[in-house]
């Protein structure tokens, strides 16, 4: 059993950022999640980590340039493999879209996209941050079923209850940096090859 977990940064509304990203990181194996969950255990252990004694969970926007840096870099020691899409606001058919669509749905279209484009093919659990409202969770697990059925299991999380979300909160954050304001300073951090795609709306 694989495991993917979600999470994005940004927001989706008319107005706010000009970008909006969601990532899913991949998990193959046990060990490797252990891994992932204890970076935020250790951190808390340390003096890098002194901060996290005011917080219930890590989250990019939450925490200091330098927890931020340790985290990435622990990452890099860890086999997972990492995936991108966004959507830029700026560009007029998105902002006809965003004007004109429910922005929930442009999520699930934007989270079907980015799993169409990983070709999953063993069995998998899909662990999503806590985004969107009952009925639409729903519209979620039901394209996904039907699209990707190689995914058993999806469920929709608090990240606070999650170490592995909150991990890629911090890599959804990374990406969002640099593309709204230009900042590479943390996702050069990363020294694995992650895979990017950009969501335009073909409708």
């Amino acid at each position: 059993m694989e495991y993917l977990f979600l999470d994005e940064s940004g927001n989706l509304n008319k107005n706010g950022t000009d970008y909006f990203v969601i990532v899913i990181f991949k998990v193959r194996i046990d060990k490797d999640r252990k891994r992932i969950k204890n970076i935020t255990s250790n951190a808390r252990k340390r003096k890098v980590g002194k901060e996290l004694k005011k917080q219930k969970e890590v989250k990019f926007y939450n925490i200091s340039n330098h927890l931020r840096k340790y985290i990435l870099k622990k990452i890099n020691g860890i086999n997972i493999e990492i995936f991108y899409i966004f959507i830029n606001k700026t560009l007029a058919q998105n902002r006809n879209l965003l004007s004109n669509k429910n922005p929930n749905l442009i999520y699930i279209a934007m989270v079907i996209e980015l799993l169409l484009n990983m070709k999953i093919t063993r069995n998998t659990k899909l662990r999503v941050d806590m985004f969107l409202p009952v009925n639409e969770r729903d519209d979620l697990n039901n394209t996904i079923k039907q699209k990707i059925p190689y995914i058993k299991s999806i469920y929709h999380s608090y990240s606070e209850n999650w170490k592995e979300i909150q991990i890629a909160d911090v890599l959804a954050g990374s990406y969002f940096q640099f593309l709204e304001r230009e900042k590479k300073e943390y996702i050069e951090l990363l020294n694995k090859n992650y895979e990017v795609y950009e969501y335009k709306n073909t409708n």
